[in-house]
């Protein structure tokens, strides 16, 4: 089983590490993109791959009421790509949130 680490509180394990290329290969063509993506990705980034300003009064929450559209496979693409900026919060009270924000720490949060 090999260790795949892409921080300090993130780890993958795995056989050769297979899962994660097999999914971050086919996100390479925009083409095999769900709309979604496509318009979720512009938001974040310009057409030259770096990030858009940050609007801190804004929050970008993506709802699923189907599922199995590829939320969590495209959140390892973006995560993979640019493990030091991105962050992911999870659902929860208000209180929850801000503790996990400052836990961020120093962290660029997108």
């Amino acid at each position: 089983m090999i260790e795949y680490r892409n921080s300090n509180r993130h780890k993958i394990k795995g056989e050769e590490d297979k899962y994660r290329s097999k999914h971050i290969e086919r996100f390479k063509n925009q083409n095999n993109w769900f709309t979604w993506k496509k318009k979720f990705y512009d938001m974040l980034f310009t057409e030259h791959g770096t990030y858009r300003e940050a609007d801190e009064r804004k929050i970008i929450f993506i709802e699923d009421l189907k599922g199995k559209t590829g939320k969590s496979k495209f959140w390892k693409y973006l995560y993979s790509k640019d493990s030091d900026t991105i962050e992911v919060l999870n659902e929860a009270t208000s209180n929850q949130l801000k503790s996990n924000i400052v836990k961020l720490g120093g962290k660029n949060f997108r």
